[in-house]
């Protein structure tokens, strides 16, 4: 995604295919963040009540260990979690923002997206987290385009417990 003028505008498709790695969370994330225009971006699992941290790039070592575990309704990811919808920040740094608490803590980028990755039934079964290198509009038309690009995350099945 890139920025032209305050909105996101897209360019590239994301390749399916991520499973040769050891890693294929932490390499899809890192395809997915270059062909959408983040800087920095986690995916978190669904885990009972919470989120678990799958993978993470470009965020400060400070802030992995924040986000290692994540509850429900906590920050962008949580709250994304808890109600079911995206969750935009238009200002990581701005006391402003509007949708989560800003975080500040040398985590590069502006505008911030959690989009919540569900199955057929409806239930979210991971969070993705974007951060973009500017403050701009995350409309509707950027978040559809965003949860598109998506849905290539590798999740393994669901299996009742």
């Amino acid at each position: 995604m890139m920025a032209t003028g305050n909105h996101a505008v897209f360019s590239h498709e994301v390749s399916p295919s991520m499973n040769s790695s050891p890693f294929p969370m932490q390499e899809w994330l890192a395809i997915y963040l270059q062909h959408v225009g983040g800087v920095a971006g986690t995916v978190h699992l669904r885990q009972g009540d919470g989120l678990a941290l799958a993978a993470a790039l470009n965020i400060p070592p400070q802030v992995v260990e924040v986000v290692r575990w994540v509850p429900r309704g906590k920050g962008m990811s949580g709250r994304a979690l808890q109600i079911g919808e995206v969750v935009t920040n238009c200002s990581l740094i701005d006391e402003d923002s509007k949708g989560a608490q800003p975080v500040g803590d040398g985590v590069a980028g502006h505008a911030a997206v959690a989009l919540p990755i569900k199955d057929s039934s409806g239930s979210v079964l991971a969070v993705l987290g974007v951060a973009f290198d500017e403050e701009c509009e995350i409309g509707e038309v950027e978040i559809a385009q965003l949860l598109a690009a998506a849905s290539s995350l590798p999740l393994a099945p669901r299996v009742a417990v």
